[in-house]
């Protein structure tokens, strides 16, 4: 990417190049191994980023997680609604599965893991529902309230229930 255009999405630069050296090592039962140094001009240092909330009605009236809320919370919910078959939501599915959760992924577009192969990502799609996740693809989330999600599609209006909803539709 040139510096131009990193300037238009208000990224900022030093006044100077800079220089630093990252030494990379490792150890491993007891045994130190040096694996490298590593000399860099100029770096991209991201600070962090947001969960995207979408204007869903009535999400604002739920108390929904993200994945801040998920990574924090003491207790497991019997029935996860995952709003997002991204990465992030792909990655909470699974572990949410490992902890005996039922969780239901609702993706609008017609495979997860969007900008992946898609051949990859429907055999992934298929191993994640021989251990219970329960995908809909291709489906519009209209509707939250603290128990079910209501979704569209092919015209016609279901609801999911869940105990929980996470919202996972990317970060900004």
């Amino acid at each position: 990417m040139k510096a131009e255009s990193l300037r238009k999405h208000e990224v900022n630069f030093p006044l100077s190049p800079f220089r630093f050296h990252l030494i990379y090592g490792l150890t491993v039962n007891d045994v130190s191994v040096f694996v490298g140094i590593f000399f860099q001009t100029f770096a991209v240092l991201v600070h962090g980023s947001e969960t995207v909330i979408p204007p869903i009605k009535g999400l604002s009236d739920t108390d929904y997680w993200t994945s801040r809320e998920a990574l924090d919370s003491k207790e497991l919910p019997k029935e996860l609604a995952i709003i997002g078959g991204g990465v992030i939501g792909i990655e909470f599915a699974t572990f949410f599965t490992s902890m005996g959760v039922k969780v239901k992924v609702i993706e609008m577009m017609p495979e997860i893991l969007g900008a992946m192969d898609k051949e990859a990502s429907a055999m992934l799609r298929s191993e994640y529902a021989k251990k219970g996740v329960e995908f809909h693809l291709n489906t519009k989330v209209t509707e939250v309230n603290p128990k079910e999600v209501i979704v569209e599609k092919d015209g016609k209006t279901n609801a999911i229930p869940a105990d929980k909803i996470l919202v996972s539709v990317g970060r900004r």
